[in-house]
């Protein structure tokens, strides 16, 4: 069987948009690899369409020349005939290469990083970040995030709907404030029952409210997917852990600040909510801090609004 090999070390959020390239790859009869940084090999591992996931630890163990020349040679014993390189860095560019795959296919910008390209694509203007990856192999295939990681659980029934609340971020601006979450809280409450999602460090973000709700938030990133798929709604910012529910087919309620919504192709279920700004959409990827210094694309948008976006979500 043809193998073809996607890599994509970047982040978590990154690794899911890689679903539907797989699912295209699959379905046009190739053995599909990936090439991930930890923890986002938990992510790959439940991705339903691919079957082999080589782990490049690069700001850990397999850091420097030594480490990407290791995993270079394990990755060449798999025999791909074309590598996918949708993360256009120098070091992702240059491990397809080392691993002696002879095409290989990406959309690098830099100068160094296209000298280890064989091939390079430029996906049309105005994409999303799925559609960018598909430009690569298929720019017509199913662009949807739905389905394209395994569910391991049930979801779990009872009289109260659950929804996850997502707070954190790896960018602050991207982070739905607390207070206004609290009012969420008080405009479904009671009613439903609320999970609070998120890294042991985010603990902290649900303080003010944390007695009225179900604490998650301090796994691993397998526990984290397990909680996530406990919930009929996730509710949350521009984060990994709203596309892990939207491809774990669990609606969500997307709340979008400084990064563009129109970046994404969402389910008939979902919701997404922003505020009209001429400021927003700011950033790519999100900031540290608001370049305005008011952050009113997040800070202004309120919990009731919110809530009645999550009932609406909960009466389809």
């Amino acid at each position: 069987m043809r193998r073809a090999l996607i890599v994509d070390p970047a982040f978590i959020g990154d690794v899911v948009f890689d679903g539907p390239l797989a699912r295209a790859l699959a379905a046009d009869g190739y053995e599909v690899g990936i090439v991930v940084r930890p923890p986002a090999d938990v992510i790959a591992h439940r991705m339903t369409h691919v079957d082999h996931v080589h782990v490049f630890d690069k700001r850990g163990e397999d850091s420097g020349w030594s480490g990407l020349s290791r995993v270079a040679r394990s990755i060449a014993g798999g025999r791909y005939e074309v590598a996918y390189v949708p993360h256009p860095s120098v070091r992702s560019t240059m491990l397809a290469s080392r691993a002696k795959i002879p095409k290989r296919i990406g959309s690098a910008t830099s100068a160094l990083a296209k000298m280890w390209l064989t091939e390079r694509i430029v996906p049309p203007p105005g994409g999303t970040f799925v559609s960018d990856r598909l430009a690569l192999f298929d720019a017509d295939a199913d662009p949807s995030l739905a389905g394209t990681l395994t569910r391991r659980t049930a979801p779990v029934r009872g009289a109260e709907p659950r929804v996850g609340l997502v707070l954190g971020s790896e960018w602050a601006t991207k982070r739905w404030p607390p207070e206004r979450a609290a009012a969420l809280v008080d405009a479904l409450s009671p009613g439903a029952r609320f999970v609070w999602l998120g890294a042991p460090w985010e603990t902290e973000l649900y303080r003010g409210f944390s007695e009225r709700g179900e604490d998650r938030t301090g796994g691993d990133l397998a526990s984290l997917v397990d909680a996530i798929e406990s919930c009929d709604v996730i509710v949350g910012g521009d984060t990994g852990p709203l596309h892990i529910a939207r491809a774990l087919e669990i609606p969500v309620v997307a709340l979008f600040g400084p990064t563009s919504e129109a970046r994404h192709t969402f389910a008939v279920a979902d919701e997404v909510l922003t505020k009209v700004l001429a400021c927003r959409p700011c950033s790519a990827h999100g900031d540290k801090v608001c370049p305005l210094g008011h952050h009113e694309c997040l800070a202004t948008l309120g919990g009731e609004a919110v809530g009645d976006a999550v009932l609406r979500v909960l009466r389809r």
